[in-house]
């Protein structure tokens, strides 16, 4: 139902660079850490998989089962340490409410 608390498995994304760590390709480097001090300080501590807090905005319930179709569930996670791994920033677009928003299904 909308408005439960979750817990919901995220996994950093491989980064475009491919492992390489190449500063200038920005694409998904989020971080997620515990304090501020471990998203800016070095090395950088930060969790890439984790079961993480979240509240649930939306269900949908398939209509047909028998078609193969999933429910899906539109979450936010309720965690705002999110750090730019590379350049140690907080990242400020989790003032932006669908920054935090995804589905699963």
């Amino acid at each position: 139902r909308a408005g439960d608390r979750v817990e919901t498995f995220y996994r950093m994304p491989f980064g475009e660079d491919n492992g390489r760590e190449r500063v200038d390709l920005v694409g998904d480097r989020w971080l997620l850490c515990p304090s501020p001090v471990l998203g800016t300080n070095r090395p950088r501590i930060g969790w890439t998989e984790r079961w993480l807090p979240a509240t649930v905005l939306e269900l949908s319930l398939p209509s047909d089962t028998a078609a193969g179709q999933e429910a899906t569930v539109k979450f936010k996670w309720e965690l705002r340490q999110w750090y730019d791994w590379a350049s140690g920033q907080h990242i400020e677009s989790t003032t932006d409410p669908a920054a935090l928003t995804q589905v699963a299904g």
